[in-house]
């Protein structure tokens, strides 16, 4: 009798490139904080592998406001649009948003877990609304799970 190998998947994300370059701060932010080992873990996990992706969103955004814009005469750290290039440039830009992005080996987090961490002196994480607010796409709520699975006949 021959065993058979239980095959073994690869956790995957997906998020768009909008919601990646959206939550980055946030997860950077988290990860300033006192987590348990295993939770700060998985959120430099996250960050290590969302860096290389936002770097390519940074030089296509890039490309797009050299396409589009041209520097300010008041300040050159800005950058305005003559007539159709505006509207041009948020048309591409949305779409470089919209851009499906694919992590492997990466996890999304259990918000009701770093909700209810303490730390050693019995004290709730602090973490700002803002924080949490961009950091949805990446969490998983294992409260809506426990419901949806008492919900199953």
């Amino acid at each position: 009798m021959s065993k058979v190998k239980k095959e073994e998947t690869v956790p995957q994300l997906i998020l768009t490139m909008g919601e990646m370059i959206d939550s980055l701060p946030a997860l950077n932010d988290l990860c300033t904080k006192e987590l348990p080992i295993d939770l700060a873990v998985q959120v430099e996990m996250l960050v290590l592998a969302m860096q290389p992706k936002a770097k390519i969103y940074e030089e296509k955004r890039s490309k797009l406001l050299q396409k589009y814009g041209s520097p300010s005469p008041k300040n050159p750290d800005r950058v305005v649009f003559k007539g159709e290039n505006g509207p041009l440039f948020i048309a591409e830009h949305e779409k470089l948003y919209a851009t499906k992005v694919v992590m492997s080996d990466v996890e999304k987090i259990d918000k009701q877990r770093l909700l209810d961490h303490r730390d050693d002196n019995d004290k709730q994480l602090n973490i700002k609304a803002s924080t949490l607010f961009s950091l949805r796409p990446l969490f998983i709520d294992t409260e809506s799970n426990k419901e949806k699975e008492n919900d199953t006949p």
